[in-house]
């Protein structure tokens, strides 16, 4: 098993590794699932301060590193997706492990900010200097 590009994939196959007379129809195959939308970036960020913007506009979510757009969801019907709840937010929590690390100057904001805004507040960020 394994997660990509937001998706759970499951392979499956046999522990012999090699072909078998005995041939099995559910073998050799891939399933994948995703279970709401998201957007993820599947490189490693490196060591150094990285400015991330997770951004959800209209029908979409989109996701910046360093001002740069890398990841953007397939579109969404916005009113089946309502994040109104009264429990409080975690961040690092992940689908598979915990946030190692550290975050400054996180921002949270009531509506989408475009590119433009995107970029300045990374300019201005004090992890950029």
């Amino acid at each position: 098993m394994t997660v990509y590009n937001g998706r759970l994939y499951c392979g499956t196959g046999t522990c012999q590794g090699r072909g078998s007379a005995d041939f099995k129809y559910d073998v050799g195959k891939v399933f994948s699932f995703e279970a709401g939308r998201c957007v993820s970036y599947d490189e490693d960020l490196g060591a150094e301060w990285r400015h991330i913007a997770a951004v959800r506009e209209k029908d979409q979510l989109k996701l910046y590193v360093d001002g740069k757009l890398v990841s953007t969801s397939k579109s969404f019907d916005a009113a089946a997706f309502d994040l109104s709840n009264d429990r409080p937010l975690f961040i690092g929590f992940g689908q598979e492990n915990y946030f190692n690390g550290s975050l400054r100057d996180v921002r949270i904001y009531k509506g989408a900010i475009d590119i433009a805004e995107v970029v300045k507040i990374r300019d201005e960020s004090p992890s950029n200097g």
